[in-house]
């Protein structure tokens, strides 16, 4: 992805915006993710599930979480318009695509790996609510289905991020060279008495 560059977001908005309209999609797809995925490890007591399946969500709620750490530092990013913490970003952005996905192949083999009736019957626990048999069960479902929407309009989101955030980073050094090349100009050096002394010598009359 390093050799993808844009001068501006969705055509015609600046770099500046496509990081924090891209951070605050991320923010909120991962804090949905993070609730729901913290709703269901809270639920593990009484519907216990294999200790894979747990590994897994566990796994899948902590990375949904860190998503809303990190987009909330993009939003800062934004605001400070430091170049330190923007390149910082746009590289954390990298690792954690990486761990979302790995949870998102984790969710999918849990998800749709073969279960015994036992074990699901186990799970449910005689409950006669939707959410928690759902929630035991394997395959297609709103339980299962909602992670995994996310976690792929995560995958977009945060793959355009790189991208703009890696520009937005290439902008801001070529922004911060150029006025300090401007600063040693010599009309500029020659306007400035601190730097006309140190340049020339300070003047006798």
């Amino acid at each position: 992805m390093a050799f993808l560059r844009t001068h501006s977001f969705l055509v015609c908005l600046p770099l500046k915006a496509g990081v924090w309209v891209l951070a605050l999609v991320a923010a909120m797809c991962g804090g949905g993710g993070a609730a729901g995925s913290w709703l269901e490890v809270s639920m593990l007591k009484s519907h216990p599930i294999p200790v894979q399946d747990q590994v897994s969500l566990v796994f899948q709620a902590v990375v949904f979480s860190i998503l809303v750490i990190l987009s909330v530092f993009g939003l800062l990013c934004t605001l400070t318009k430091s170049l330190t913490a923007a390149l910082i970003y746009s590289r954390l952005l990298v690792i954690h695509l990486i761990f979302t996905v790995l949870s998102l192949a984790f969710t999918m083999y849990s998800t749709f790996r073969p279960q015994d009736k036992d074990v699901v019957t186990a799970c449910i626990d005689g409950s006669r609510d939707e959410f928690p048999i759902e929630f035991c069960q394997k395959g297609w479902s709103t339980v299962t289905v909602l992670p995994l929407a996310l976690f792929t309009a995560v995958l977009f989101n945060q793959f355009y991020a790189i991208v703009i955030a890696r520009s937005y980073v290439e902008n801001l050094d070529i922004t911060l060279a150029s006025r300090f090349s401007r600063s040693l100009s010599p009309d500029f050096v020659k306007n400035d008495p601190a730097l006309n002394n140190l340049a020339y010598g300070p003047r006798i009359v």
